[in-house]
């Protein structure tokens, strides 16, 4: 079944998508999607097939190594590039030998997803952004109203250029460490990514103000906390007014010795913590329950799953107990993951008090 999907997807989009690697004539001036394999070097002969494709959109390389170190000819930087002037999604990520763009890459006016994580870029045009060893970007990144995804996951800037509120069609935001975002402003960021380059925190107050100034939309869907320096989470992280938030990953936290209280979060469904070393109890913070807010915790959460928490070794229901006043803490958990959790103790009497569990999981 799975074979005949991919055949009836390729049958339905030939003549506009088109993969380097398959050998079938084509009327290139048609092709709007082009994706192919990334190589250690891919030479500029490679992209040959591409001279008329006029009304190119997607420029994809893939790999089933994404950690493969590879090269792309410069002649495709800076020639073939700047001329595929209708293209919306343009991917260089993983490209080590990508360190400057030709100012000519400002021709791609229709430009949406730009991805250049991962590559040797230091300075950007004016038009544009990105990179692994990032530490400024341009002045003009107000002027790409069109821009809907931005990701300098891994940068080292240190702050956003004035005027980025006036990018209204920005819908994903990986991280940066600044306070100019204007992100409450942003109704149509759906998915926000915030990771910190150098995992080692001087100053955890520093950070965590950071974190609490960027503050995103009450519509976040999507919601991913990594190698925070801080030791406290964000005031807002707590705030039931997110009600949209369905998936919530916080990973690398090595500093934070308390769990934020996000029991109270109504639509979260996912929730995946990994590697927050210095946890050792997860206790009534946890759910977010008080005298001020007396709902039952995790009303929505159907998947749980802890990873590598080395010191973790006690977790405490929040107090109503099965049969208590608002039912179970997790009336709706359906698969609970514990993996490299080796101090932990009593989690299978907990999974006793999860009505709805289908899926337990525990490995060390």
């Amino acid at each position: 079944m799975h074979d005949l999907i991919i055949d009836l997807a390729m049958f339905m989009s030939k003549g506009f998508s088109y993969r380097l690697e398959v050998r079938e004539s084509h009327e290139i001036e048609r092709v709007r999607h082009l994706s192919y394999a990334r190589e250690e070097f891919d030479v500029a002969h490679k992209f040959d097939p591409l001279k008329g494709a006029k009304c190119l959109r997607t420029f994809l390389p893939t790999s089933l190594n994404p950690y493969e170190k590879c090269y792309l000819s410069k002649q495709v930087l800076q020639v073939l590039l700047p001329s595929l002037r209708c293209l919306r999604v343009l991917s260089l990520s993983r490209y080590k030998n990508v360190n400057v763009l030709p100012d000519s890459i400002e021709n791609l006016i229709h430009l949406r997803y730009l991805d250049l994580s991962y590559t040797a870029l230091e300075r950007l045009p004016d038009v544009l952004c990105g990179c692994k060893s990032l530490t400024k970007l341009p002045v003009d990144m107000r002027k790409l109203i069109n821009l809907h995804h931005l990701d300098v996951s891994g940068t080292k800037i240190v702050e956003m250029p004035v005027q980025m509120g006036r990018l209204k069609s920005l819908r994903t935001l990986a991280a940066f460490d600044a306070l100019q975002g204007n992100l409450k402003d942003k109704k149509d960021l759906k998915g926000f990514v915030l990771e910190w380059s150098d995992e080692d925190a001087d100053d955890s107050l520093k950070e965590k103000d950071v974190l609490d100034n960027l503050q995103p939309c009450v519509n976040l869907e999507k919601l991913t906390i990594r190698s925070y320096g801080g030791t406290q989470f964000p005031n807002w992280l707590r705030d039931s007014s997110f009600f949209n938030i369905q998936v919530l990953r916080l990973k690398d936290c090595s500093y934070c010795w308390l769990m934020p209280p996000i029991g109270q979060l109504p639509a979260l469904k996912k929730l995946r913590i990994k590697r927050m070393k210095l946890v050792k109890t997860i206790g009534v913070e946890f759910y977010g329950r008080n005298e001020d807010s007396p709902i039952q915790p995790f009303q929505s959460l159907e998947k749980l799953q802890f990873g590598e928490m080395a010191e973790w070794e006690e977790w405490v229901p929040s107090g109503s107990g099965s049969g208590g006043e608002y039912g179970p803490d997790f009336p709706r958990l359906q698969e609970l993951f514990l993996k490299d959790c080796p101090k932990l103790r009593g989690s299978l009497l907990l999974a006793c008090h999860l009505p709805c569990l289908k899926k337990l999981w525990v490995s060390t």
